[in-house]
């Protein structure tokens, strides 16, 4: 039996699983590629020999995730990134920089626009000003991949989990 120890007590078990975004392995380097995801696990009960031993991950990039005709701030190394996707599911890219002060802007799904939470500057998804203080538009910027095999430009068909044996 394995202990693990919280702060409400202390849980056995027969197997553990440590699951973080963080690697154990390299404290520096890892982080400036990294993104502010979410992991969950969830732990069940399942009929002995009723499932394959096999390893799931996603292996989607990030604009995976970014449904027609919504935007979303990505990172791509240690660019950030505001991405809109249109509704024949091009990508379009800008710096997610404000132009007037440099505050990150965020996607407004109401307005459909590039918003910065500093002074309230607005942007259009081609990143043109719809309302200053900022006077200068969002830089447009290509999207670079470091797997050039993964469409950038498309939506791919969504294969959720790859496995490996």
């Amino acid at each position: 039996m394995q202990t693990v120890s919280t702060t409400d007590g202390n849980i056995q078990a027969k197997s553990v699983v440590i699951a973080t975004n963080t690697p154990f392995n390299d404290r520096v380097v890892m982080h400036t590629k990294q993104a502010a995801y979410r992991t969950y696990v969830i732990g069940v009960r399942v009929p002995k020999d009723s499932v394959p031993r096999i390893l799931l991950w996603d292996t989607g990039d990030p604009y995976y995730y970014i449904p027609a005709g919504k935007g979303a701030i990505a990172r791509e190394g240690i660019r950030m990134l505001a991405v809109y996707r249109d509704e024949h599911g091009d990508l379009h890219a800008l710096s997610a920089q404000c132009t007037h002060l440099g505050c990150v802007v965020h996607w407004n799904s109401a307005e459909q626009s590039w918003d910065c939470p500093c002074h309230g500057s607005r942007f259009d998804i081609s990143g043109e000003v719809m309302h200053g203080p900022a006077v200068t538009a969002l830089e447009a910027t290509a999207l670079t991949s470091e797997e050039p095999s993964r469409p950038t430009t498309r939506h791919p068909d969504p294969p959720h989990q790859n496995s490996a044996h």
